[in-house]
């Protein structure tokens, strides 16, 4: 026999107390790492667009008609590197583990204009410096002006510095970048035939600051496996940079190439947390149901950390406890076996799309019924109604 639970009040729900070593694990990163045997936590993609910003006088960025195949390169390089994701150099001798991030960009056509690659002429904001009186880089003028869907899609500025900075001779152009919240300003020596991969580096870079992630070559950043270090930009043969130097992403450094399990960790926090805006920037491919093949539960299993579930659950036996919110797809059930227990901790199921899932069965044997445990915080939403009991 099944008994359908559509509601907080189900008879088929034991309210229970919680634990008392109870910890709230939700906020922990350790708990969001893409490790590749956790196939629950899923492949993220970011929808991006460029903005290539020059003066009336077309001479100082890329040229508009290259702008486009340049944009689509750099973003394809970014994401070559975070498929790669070497090997940390340091701590020398190191044994981090090596996990190639589950995030990608894709150049995101916007309603408004159909357009992903954007080129605008503007001899007011066309620069960015990021040092000395005329400094602009935090300035949100160039942002406020051009930024499209900037709720849904990260917006990419390729900006040159100012001419007259560089005729100085005391300013160097050299590749830089800030992340301001969903929108990202970079900058280079554009005029003189910037590569476009030369810039991927700092789109990861920059896109991580966006994503949680700090400096790296700080002691606090909040990773134990970023050890800190000189910040140099490559190895010399004497000197403070001598041996072995720094590859990480969230350094300054000549290859920008390694992320850590931790540094994965915290962005997939980001991305994972429904109540942070980041997370709309991402691709919602976690809304509908995407296969019939279920995730069965055999034994004892723990969820700690958001997750976004698209396919059916069904516990066959043994306990899963949830303790943070999982979005179920629409379409998606939960079977809970006779003899085995489902238990959320302070959990919520529920839909983050504003759909409906079809929601909780328990399933009853002659012998067994299947069990389900919330705590008092505990909660269901979004489940589509139906009559509370079926014969199987």
């Amino acid at each position: 026999m099944l008994h359908n639970i559509s509601h907080e009040d189900s008879n088929y729900i034991t309210k229970i107390d919680r634990p008392q070593d109870y910890k709230y694990p939700c906020r922990s990163s350790d708990n969001y790492v893409p490790y590749p045997e956790d196939s629950l936590i899923k492949s993220r993609t970011i929808r991006v667009n460029v903005h290539f910003i020059d003066s009336t006088s077309a001479k100082y960025n890329i040229p508009e008609p290259k702008a486009e195949t340049w944009a689509y390169h750099m973003i394809e390089n970014a994401n070559f590197r975070l498929r790669t994701n070497e090997q940390m150099n340091l701590p020398e001798g190191n044994e981090t583990p090596c996990i190639p991030a589950n995030y990608q960009y894709r150049l995101w056509k916007d309603d408004s204009t159909g357009l992903s690659v954007h080129y605008h002429y503007d001899d007011e904001l066309y620069y960015m410096l990021t040092k000395g009186s005329g400094a602009n880089n935090y300035d949100r003028k160039v942002i406020n002006k051009y930024r499209i869907g900037e709720d849904s899609i990260l917006n990419i500025f390729i900006l040159p510095p100012h001419p007259d900075s560089i005729a100085t001779g005391r300013y160097v152009a050299s590749r830089s970048g800030i992340s301001l919240g969903n929108s990202i300003k970079l900058t280079g020596p554009l005029s003189q035939g910037m590569k476009d991969w030369e810039m991927s580096t700092s789109v990861n870079h920059e896109a991580g600051h966006s994503f949680g992630l700090s400096h790296s070559w700080y002691k606090n950043d909040g990773c134990d496996d970023t050890p800190p270090n000189e910040n140099c930009w490559s190895t010399m043969e004497s000197g403070r940079c001598a041996g072995p130097t720094s590859n990480n992403m969230m350094d300054y450094n000549n290859s920008q190439m390694a992320i850590t399990p931790c540094q994965l960790g915290k962005i997939n926090m980001v991305m994972s947390d429904s109540r942070n805006t980041r997370r709309k920037l991402l691709v919602k491919d976690w809304c509908v149901k995407s296969s019939d093949v279920p995730i069965t539960i055999h034994e004892d299993t723990s969820w700690k950390g958001y997750r976004d579930i698209d396919r059916d659950i069904i516990v066959e036996s043994g306990t899963l406890s949830i303790y943070c919110k999982v979005s179920m797809a629409q379409g998606t059930k939960i079977t809970i076996m006779p003899g085995a227990t489902l238990t959320l901790l302070d959990a919520e199921l529920y839909n983050d799309c504003g759909f409906q899932w079809e929601g909780i069965e328990v399933v009853q044997s002659k012998k067994e019924i299947g069990k389900f445990l919330m705590t008092g915080n505990a909660k269901i939403s979004d489940i589509r109604e139906k009559e509370d009991i079926m014969n199987k």
